[in-house]
């Protein structure tokens, strides 16, 4: 198992411990909420206001998220795999 089949497991079985309840719809609405906080830790940059969060932080807990979702939700699919593919597709 790589370090990215890790992140993804990890993050659905911490998700299913800590929020046993959690629908795909519940997870898709903490994603826009973590998106949020990385747009504020950004603009914080931008316009040099400190304490509006740390912007790679807050992307962290964005990836966090997504992997939790395709980890609870789609668990036969590889969100990494697909952002290799996806990289490919694009020429990235």
């Amino acid at each position: 198992m790589g370090l990215m089949d890790d992140v993804q497991q990890r993050s659905a079985v911490w998700r299913m411990r800590k929020f046993p309840d959690s629908t795909a719809l519940g997870i898709v609405a903490k994603l826009l909420e973590e998106s949020g906080e990385v747009a504020r830790a950004v603009i914080g940059d931008h316009e040099h206001r400190n304490g509006r969060g740390d912007a790679v932080q807050e992307a962290a807990q964005c990836v966090i998220v997504l992997a939790s979702l395709v980890g609870c939700h789609y668990p036969d699919r590889d969100l990494f795999a697909e952002v290799a593919s996806e990289m490919e597709r694009i020429g990235a």
